[in-house]
């Protein structure tokens, strides 16, 4: 699906009004999508509007005429003058006078209440909203967010910027965003994902042939898609056929790295995992593992044995050391199989290792990262995004920019922002399982961009499995590991969709 500013989506919405449509028809068609969904929800039958004076607030009470027919309780909240509406909210605030619509204009927060089970529809502003809040919504928002009632946003939170996702002031923290047609892309960048809660598409009758005018910042992952990547278990197999994956990490009180990725390989389908340690301490790794010695002298004989390998992992708890970053400049030209570089190995690439790159790579990093190898001190999203594409067309690489939400590149692609995660993944190891995750992978024979969207999924479901369970308060990455098998049962017998 793809991603598309606000200002594209106007753009493309006035294209088709101007050849056949009328925003008349699209309200309509959208409200009762929006009316539809807050039924199927089958939470409460008492609904409260928060309306602005735009379409936005027309498409809310539209949906509440659906929804009083059927016995549903409304009442609303206008937050201005309701003189100053447009000409669709007006057309429908008098059709919901005339059946007894309860609508009240309130002078402060100090007026507005809700009760327990009543669901706040917000319709006060739209994807063209880019302004700073006045004193008085200001403080009604910041009151309604300090209800625990259920948001809905119709289209967008009222408040967050659909083209920067940045808040000036405060927006709704929706806890659903019924999206019209496409999302907009400030739902994932900057402020924006901390905001949209649950983003859901409501149809409002735009064609195909409108659609398709639309110029996409990037797209989300169709996740079906995965049905079709699973490797395939022959009967026949042997250890080394079932991907063989060699790995480069751990150090002395980082084994636990070191072992998180080797276990996520091994549970993600891999046959046999060696790693190889920096000066580590060998019984902390499980059995499972079968491990060496990292012996820098002996770079060339490294080598040949992971260019034998399925793919290989490096980085995880490795170290920052002289002799680590040499290592690296000694090794990584001469890596022929796919490869993952994650962690420590991602430390040294602010400086010119980034020119010596193996061809078949896939890195890891998080922002943080990043902005490091970009030798950048900060950057908005849409400017890490930009850089992001840049630097894989530049040096012929995949890259996952690990965060919430996670987006994916390729070289001379568009974007990729994979939904999947909770809060519980910003703990330590549980991007070292990833990394294994892909390894894994790689090592049964998917191509660089299947894995990487495939595990990005992996990782991300098991992660809200395992928060169903444990919370995201309480998730560790050896959660993610021993939750593996449920995600993989999951995906067998197609219960995800």
């Amino acid at each position: 699906m793809k991603v598309i500013t606000s200002n594209e989506m106007q753009k493309i919405e006035r294209i088709a009004i101007e050849r056949e449509s009328s925003d008349l028809e699209f309200m309509k068609k959208a409200a009762e999508g929006i009316a539809q969904y807050i039924i199927d929800l089958n939470i409460s039958k008492k609904v409260v509007l928060l309306l602005g004076r735009g379409n936005n607030a027309g498409d809310a009470l539209a949906a509440a005429l659906i929804l009083l027919k059927k016995g549903f309780s409304i009442r609303a909240y206008c937050l201005f003058s309701l003189s100053l509406g447009s000409d669709l909210f007006k057309t429908h605030l008098e059709l919901y006078k005339k059946e007894d619509g309860k609508i009240d204009v309130p002078s402060s927060s100090k007026d507005i209440y809700f009760e327990k089970n009543e669901i706040i529809l917000d319709g006060i502003f739209g994807t063209g909203f880019k302004n700073k809040i006045d004193k008085e919504v200001l403080q009604i928002i910041k009151k309604i967010n300090s209800f625990p009632n259920i948001k809905i946003s119709i289209d967008i939170p009222s408040g967050l910027n659909g083209n920067t996702g940045k808040v000036i002031t405060t927006a709704i923290k929706a806890d659903k965003t019924l999206f019209l047609a496409l999302p907009k892309i400030g739902f994932f960048i900057n402020e924006g994902w901390n905001y949209v809660g649950e983003i859901i598409k409501i149809d409002f009758g735009l064609k195909k042939e409108f659609l398709d005018l639309a110029k996409e910042k990037m797209v989300i992952f169709e996740e079906r898609d995965i049905l079709n990547w699973i490797p395939v278990i022959k009967r026949t197999r042997n250890k080394y056929e079932a991907g063989y994956v060699v790995g480069i990490s751990g150090s002395k009180g980082m084994e636990g790295a070191a072992a998180l990725t080797g276990l996520a390989s091994l549970r993600s389908g891999a046959g046999i995992v060696k790693i190889y340690l920096n000066k580590g301490d060998f019984s902390i790794l499980p059995r499972e593992i079968v491990k060496f010695d990292l012996d820098f002298k002996n770079s060339e004989e490294i080598i040949k044995i992971l260019n034998k390998a399925n793919s290989i992992f490096i980085g995880p708890g490795i170290g920052r050391d002289e002799e680590i970053e040499k290592f690296l400049y000694q090794i990584l030209p001469k890596i022929h199989v796919p490869c993952v570089l994650d962690a420590d190995a991602l430390f040294f690439f602010s400086n010119n290792l980034k020119c010596l790159l193996p061809k078949n790579v896939i890195m890891t990093p998080h922002k943080g990262e990043m902005l490091r190898i970009l030798q950048k001190e900060t950057l908005s999203d849409e400017e890490l995004v930009l850089e992001c594409k840049n630097f894989c067309k530049k040096f012929n690489v995949h890259l996952i920019l690990k965060g919430g939400p996670t987006f994916i590149f390729f070289p001379n692609e568009i974007p990729i922002v994979v939904l999947r995660g909770t809060p519980g993944l910003a703990t330590a190891g549980t991007g070292d399982v990833l990394t294994g995750i892909i390894a894994a992978m790689l090592s049964q024979g998917l191509d660089l961009k299947k894995a990487a969207l495939l595990s990005t999924f992996i990782h991300g479901y098991t992660s809200e499995r395992v928060a169903k369970e444990k919370t995201s308060y309480s998730m560790i990455a050896s959660d993610l590991i021993n939750s593996l098998f449920k995600t993989f049962k999951d995906i067998k017998e197609n219960n995800i969709f």
